[in-house]
């Protein structure tokens, strides 16, 4: 992964990435400024380009796949915008994955045991029941 930042604010308003090297392929894009960058919590790597960017205080940019020697450069418009290298954040959704899944199979297992206890404490009951019924008609039978 390579990760880029910008904390100019013309950034908010970014509608392409691309290398400057290669000026015939975007690394990413959106349609309009009217719909706002994401925000980093609720975005993870680059689904259907290779840059993702969202928005987290300044703007961030996650891109997977880059060659070496990559010149990225963003615009906003006609605007160019500073954008820098930078070390990829660590977003609190970034956590999410790791302790969901293993919480969820406890929970559904934990559900599990106490419908098996519920349905062996009817059964159980069920047969006191009925050896209860099964005692007092032989008993009535019995007696004259």
């Amino acid at each position: 992964m390579h990760c880029f930042n910008s904390s100019d604010p013309v950034a908010v308003n970014a509608t392409v990435m691309f290398d400057f090297n290669k000026d015939n392929e975007n690394l990413w894009s959106r349609r309009s400024q009217d719909v706002p960058l994401p925000p980093c919590s609720s975005s993870s790597t680059p689904l259907d380009s290779q840059c993702a960017v969202c928005l987290d205080r300044i703007v961030h940019a996650v891109c997977r796949n880059l060659t070496g020697g990559v010149n990225v450069i963003m615009e906003a418009g006609e605007q160019q915008v500073k954008i820098s290298k930078s070390e990829c954040p660590k977003f609190p959704h970034d956590d999410g994955p790791q302790w969901q899944l293993p919480v969820s199979i406890i929970l559904i297992l934990l559900l599990l045991l106490i419908i098996i206890i519920i349905i062996m404490c009817l059964f159980k009951n069920r047969r006191e029941i009925q050896t209860h019924e099964d005692e007092s008609c032989a008993i009535s039978e019995e007696t004259p």
